[in-house]
């Protein structure tokens, strides 16, 4: 196991005095402290963790929580609380803390929890890095300029995002979907934005769409199961509708068939093979008739 750093905080000194001596024992480094604002002065870049207890003198440890996860999101906070504070775990879960402990605590424990703070602490610094990359490369995108609208990205930039989001999802264990959507006739040149359009307005923010052909966009949608990513595609599909209605679109009415594939977390699945799945599911919905969404099973 990864040696750390720990900041503990509480008012007991034998606690911090017996904590101090079973994390040297485990080749760990303690840093105390005995109140709350002597531990706020010693949130530093250094902490691999903290380990609070909420009832701090000058500062109580729900408070020290927020503040250092304002000051560093991926720094693990774990809250100690007796077994007669009702409110224990309510107030840890308002304070952002990542994990809390109910007092007194047995050697082992203390152990196990160290060995999942250091654990968290290195998923929670990945995630920050990745997130990173994916707001670069955003920013890449809108200062180059893109197809149709700054939302949607270009096609390679596209492929390296959805490249970073394949990653979190196998690794983290978050699921991912992606959706195919084409217009089932050619639009015509005041109609091209349709689609397009039809998107934006029906996706979030973390959502990364694509204009994949002259018809066609891609979107990836993080953190999205299959049941949330068909909300999305039955939105889209019904605004291209009411899009084209509005313009009064002569001839045919314009609508949109759509396929959604999604990767539940741990899967390891390549940007190819995704989008090959969602491009036959949107191909058969448009020959079932269009104007539909399918999803994969």
């Amino acid at each position: 196991m990864r040696r750390a750093t720990l900041l503990v905080a509480d008012r007991n000194p034998r606690f911090l005095d017996k904590t101090a001596e079973l994390l040297g024992e485990a080749g760990h480094t303690m840093i105390s402290a005995g109140d709350g604002q002597a531990a706020r002065a010693k949130l530093t870049r250094e902490l691999d963790g903290i380990l609070v207890h909420a009832a701090l003198p000058g500062l109580s440890g729900f408070a020290l929580c927020r503040l250092a996860k304002e000051k560093d999101p991926t720094l693990p906070v774990v809250i100690m609380f007796s077994a007669e504070d009702p409110r224990g775990e309510v107030e840890a879960k308002r304070a952002g803390a990542d994990n809390w402990l109910v007092r007194p605590l047995k050697r082992l424990e203390l152990l196990y929890v160290v060995r999942d703070v250091i654990g968290m602490r290195s998923t929670l610094m990945r995630a920050a890095r990745n997130a990173e990359e994916r707001d670069q490369a955003l920013k890449e995108s809108q200062a180059a300029g893109s197809v149709e609208d700054s939302r949607l990205v270009q096609f390679e930039l596209f492929k390296r995002l959805l490249g970073i989001e394949l990653k979190r999802s196998q690794r983290y264990g978050f699921p991912l979907s992606l959706l195919v959507a084409s217009l089932d006739v050619a639009p015509t040149p005041g109609d091209r934005d349709v689609l397009a359009g039809a998107v934006r307005t029906a996706i979030r923010d973390i959502d990364i769409p694509v204009a994949f052909a002259e018809s066609d966009v891609l979107v990836v949608m993080p953190h999205t199961d299959l049941g949330g990513s068909r909300l999305v595609a039955e939105r889209i599909r019904k605004r291209v509708r009411t899009a084209a209605h509005a313009r009064g679109t002569a001839g045919a009415p314009m609508t949109a068939s759509i396929g959604v594939v999604a990767v539940q977390g741990g899967e390891r699945l390549t940007f190819s093979v995704l989008l090959a799945q969602a491009t036959r599911l949107q191909k058969s919905a448009a020959r079932a008739g269009g104007d539909r969404v399918l999803t994969s099973t």
